[in-house]
C-alpha cells in the first residue's frame, strides 16, 4: 500500500499466470478502482493502461510499449 499526499491509502491487485503479472490494479481508499495495466518482466507498463477518478470516470486512458507511453 502506498499513502498519496492527501493521505488516502491505494490499494494494489495484481493477478498472475504462471507466476507472470497479467494485470494489476491500483484502488483508490474508497475502494474505486484507480487504474489497471499490465507490466511485463522488466515492471514496466505494458498495453493499454486506464486511470480513472475517484468517482469511477475515466480520467485518461493510453498505450505503453517499451517502458515509454505511445501515441497522444
Amino acid at each position: 500500500m502506498t499513502s498519496l499526499k492527501d493521505g488516502s491509502i491505494v490499494s494494489f491487485n495484481v493477478k498472475k499466470k504462471n507466476g507472470r503479472p497479467i494485470l494489476t490494479q491500483e484502488f483508490y481508499s474508497n475502494g474505486q478502482l484507480m487504474g489497471d495495466f499490465i507490466l511485463d518482466s522488466n515492471g514496466n507498463i505494458l498495453g493499454e493502461a486506464k486511470y480513472y477518478y475517484a468517482d469511477g470516470r475515466i480520467r485518461s486512458t493510453g498505450f505503453w510499449e517499451n517502458g515509454s507511453k505511445e501515441g497522444t
